[in-house]
């Protein structure tokens, strides 16, 4: 007798967005490609997405690249145009994301109680009115920042590296400038930290300019303790509070060697301040 056995077949060559579902598995973009949403979503473990320097573009709106619940996703040498958010890791653990380009986004990266990732030589872009940030990690420790270049620009918000809840990192030899256009109110951090501990923040070149107050290389707040400021390059310039450092509520920090110019028109431009640490 005869029987027919079925088989489902899926190329690992991409030259559509999609969904990518075959564990361990490295998939290949094989041409540039757009989409009015979200681009490529990964539900399964072990995949290695490589953008082979292609380009997926969006329309402001929704994630480049999505990750769900999954572990050990490596998304390599992608560029990544106008979306939401550039690359969204939501409880995906182990992750590496290496040598993309991102730019036209709000949020670069976005880690959210993603543990143990890697964000190593990305160039990231991000621009918009509000709230722009590079790489955002919450409730994400154990992540791994280094080597990555990071422009951030808007009218205010505009973070470089923003750590909430998130400990025990390295955020390590990148470069960063952030700048904004607001005049009635900046906050444009190089780095920031809330509530996370125990990072080690080491060689960053940080560049900060507003039109505003409160352009600040490196901003510590809300019980930020134990972590390693060392050896990093800082100029802030803008009206008034343009600190190169700044600890709020953060205590036991550890700050060291590191080259700060701060400058303004107006006062309070202060190398390193400490308020209540």
């Amino acid at each position: 007798y005869t029987t027919k056995v079925n088989f489902t077949f899926e190329s690992r060559n991409v030259s559509y967005c999609k969904n990518l579902t075959y564990s361990g598995e490295t998939y290949y973009l094989m041409n540039n490609t757009a989409t009015t949403g979200t681009c490529i979503n990964i539900i399964a473990d072990n995949i290695t997405l490589d953008g082979q320097g292609f380009n997926i573009n969006g329309t402001n709106v929704g994630n480049g690249v999505s990750v769900n619940g999954r572990l050990n996703i490596t998304i390599k040498n992608l560029n990544i145009s106008n979306f939401g958010v550039g690359i969204n890791f939501a409880g995906a653990n182990n992750g590496t994301i290496y040598n993309n380009t991102i730019k036209g986004v709000n949020w670069g990266v976005y880690l959210n109680g993603s543990i143990g990732s890697n964000i190593l030589s990305n160039k990231i872009f991000t621009n918009g009115t509000s709230k722009n940030y590079g790489i955002y990690l919450f409730n994400s420790s154990f992540g791994n920042i280094n080597l990555n270049n990071i422009s951030t620009n808007g009218v205010r918000y505009n973070y470089g590296i923003y750590f909430i809840n998130s400990s025990f990192g390295s955020i390590n030899l990148n470069n960063i400038s952030t700048s904004g256009t607001s005049a009635s109110g900046g906050n444009n951090y190089g780095i920031s930290l809330s509530s996370s501990s125990s990072n080690n923040l080491i060689l960053n070149t940080i560049s900060t300019n507003g039109k505003s107050f409160s352009n600040e290389g490196i901003h510590l707040e809300s019980l930020s303790s134990s972590n390693n400021i060392t050896s990093n390059t800082i100029s802030t310039n803008g009206t008034a509070n343009n600190d190169g450092i700044s600890l709020l509520s953060s205590s036991s920090n550890n700050i060291n060697l590191n080259n700060i110019s701060a400058s303004g028109t107006s006062e309070s431009n202060i190398g390193i301040y400490l308020g209540i640490s």
